[in-house]
């Protein structure tokens, strides 16, 4: 396994983190205000998007050649 391999694992891990919190948040089972349970959430879920963006920017070195 490369550093770059284990660098999008630890990526993915946090965008499934991310979009768990705001299920969690956006469905009310987090203490809180409505709106501040909708700020939470809808900011985890921005946070996981731009951190999948930054996922599909590291697809082009994909292939690792190996002997």
């Amino acid at each position: 396994m490369t550093l770059l391999q284990a660098h999008r694992i630890l990526i993915g891990a946090a965008i499934l983190l991310f979009v768990l919190y705001a299920g969690l948040a956006l469905s009310g089972r987090l203490p809180g205000g409505r709106w501040q349970r909708l700020a939470q959430g809808g900011a985890s879920l921005l946070v996981a998007a731009g951190l999948g963006a930054y996922l599909r920017s590291l697809g082009g070195s994909r292939s690792s050649r190996r002997p």
